[in-house]
């Protein structure tokens, strides 16, 4: 009898992810016609050639991509350098159904879904160059990039990039280097796609005037350990990251605090944070709190080349993970993406690029993190009125070391005065006694961050079930790294 009932639960357990693997394959094939009719993929066989001469470049015809079929270009029979984003492609147009390997099928339905989904946000066409740079050394390094194509190389490689457009018939445009693709692979390419797509869909003011020539900081790069001065590059590069984290992590999103890496911050002169909130320039915040409070772990002088051959000399500091305050956190990427990611992940990715869209519509592209926080509060509450509000909260709480002690420390996070205004309410989560129960579920485990509970499952999902979020959206079950 006993047998009987262990195969009938996992049966139960099987029913619900075989609908859902079915749903999202659905949702995928969907998705794939949208990327069929709205991707033009040009590929820029001969980058030292201006835009107007018909030999430099060309259109691939995606169509024959979905087919198979008439792949005899330069593009297709040059494969090995082109082997790599011949097969994103192939990923991103031809039909899952086709595909016999398992794992590839799944694979392909999440690219197709999540590919398909961010391009929906901007609802336009959108421009993929690909520049033929790998194993061109000779003629490039002869000839150089045509200012036609507005690239700015590393060396005669082109690093990914992406611009989007506030008018016109077209989002935006991508921007990668074959060398790039052959060099890091498909996973980690996968993931940098998604990341360069939504930068074409996300219309948000890219950084204040104050800030404005510091917005990735005096090295004008950004990486995931990096406290970045301008509070907003954070949000555009956090939203990015946020879609590469569905197809390829570069850690266990649970070790983010447990690990207490360091951050480095590039210090910005006092001028630029002229007029500006304390908080909001993150120079004067951190200034504000040395030496009593946050001590930075090493401080060294850095002597950089900028992009115009300037030669600039600045102070990098380094600060501990769990040093720094929540408010000080939220000016690092990967805390933000990490928040999102969580969100997106239990309540359904459609949701999450929904959300960005009707924020993007009702502040008319002024908006960021603050924006986005509250409309996935409000989103999350709306599809879960039990607990859902809390669930954003938890996450930026989890995320920043449980220091989000009160709201008036998360009014400090979001840059608003006051959080009071808010449709949705959620003083409670403060003093309803919400918050202890999952600072509680997090001491159960000790002083660590463990990626496990007692139940066997990862803690997130452990705050999820706590808040009433029972479990991930169904159509993202089979295609997104979910949290069982």
């Amino acid at each position: 009898m006993k047998k009987i009932k262990i195969i009938a639960c996992l049966f139960c357990l099987i029913g619900p992810i075989v609908q859902a693997f079915s749903q999202n394959a659905t949702d995928a094939e969907t998705y794939r016609k949208r990327l069929l009719s709205d991707l033009v993929v040009i590929y820029v066989d001969k980058p030292h050639r201006p835009i107007s001469d018909p030999t430099a470049s060309y259109i691939l015809n995606n169509q024959d991509i979905a087919d198979n079929k008439n792949l005899i270009s330069t593009f297709w029979t040059n494969t090995t350098n082109n082997d790599v984003v011949q097969e994103l492609l192939k990923m991103l147009f031809q039909p899952t159904k086709d595909i016999t390997d398992k794992a590839k099928k799944r694979e392909a339905i999440k690219l197709q879904y999540y590919a398909g989904r961010i391009l929906w946000i901007q609802n336009k066409r959108l421009k993929f160059y690909i520049f033929n740079d790998r194993g061109n050394i000779s003629v490039l390094n002869t000839n150089g990039y045509h200012n036609d194509w507005d690239v700015n190389p590393s060396g005669w490689s082109i690093w990914p990039h992406a611009r989007h457009q506030i008018s016109g018939s077209y989002a935006g445009h991508l921007k990668f280097g074959t060398h790039f693709f052959k060099s890091m692979g498909l996973d980690y390419s996968k993931g940098t796609f998604l990341h360069e797509l939504t930068h074409t869909q996300d219309n948000s003011s890219f950084y204040s005037s104050a800030l404005g020539p510091y917005y990735y900081g005096r090295n004008e790069s950004h990486f995931a350990y990096e406290l970045i001065g301008n509070y907003h590059a954070s949000y555009v590069e956090g939203i990015a990251n946020t879609s590469k984290l569905h197809v390829y992590r570069f850690e266990n999103i649970y070790n983010w605090m447990d690990n207490n890496k360091l951050l480095s911050f590039e210090v910005i002169p006092s001028s630029a944070c002229s007029g500006l909130p304390t908080n909001v320039c993150l120079d004067s915040y951190l200034s504000s709190l040395k030496p009593n409070k946050v001590k930075p772990a090493s401080s060294k002088s850095v002597v950089y080349t900028n992009s115009n051959s300037v030669s600039i000399t600045y102070t990098e500091e380094k600060y501990k993970i769990k040093d720094l305050p929540s408010d000080a956190l939220v000016h690092n990427e990967t805390v933000q993406a990490y928040v999102f990611y969580a969100y997106a992940s239990y309540f359904g990715f459609a949701r999450y690029t929904k959300d960005i869209q009707d924020v993007m519509k009702s502040t008319k592209g002024k908006y960021g993190f603050p924006h986005l926080f509250q409309k996935i509060v409000e989103s999350a509450h709306a599809a879960k009125p039990q607990g859902g509000k809390y669930f954003p909260l938890a996450m930026l709480d989890f995320y920043t070391g449980f220091k989000l002690k009160d709201k008036a420390t998360l009014d400090l996070c979001l840059r608003t005065p006051s959080t009071s205004g808010w449709a949705v309410k959620i003083d409670d989560y403060w003093t309803s006694g919400v918050r202890d129960k999952i600072i509680a579920l997090h001491k159960r485990y000790g002083e660590k961050f463990s990626p496990l509970s007692t139940h066997g499952y990862p803690q997130l999902r452990d705050i999820a079930l706590q808040l009433k979020v029972e479990e991930p959206s169904a159509s993202e079950t089979a295609g997104a790294n979910n949290e069982k």
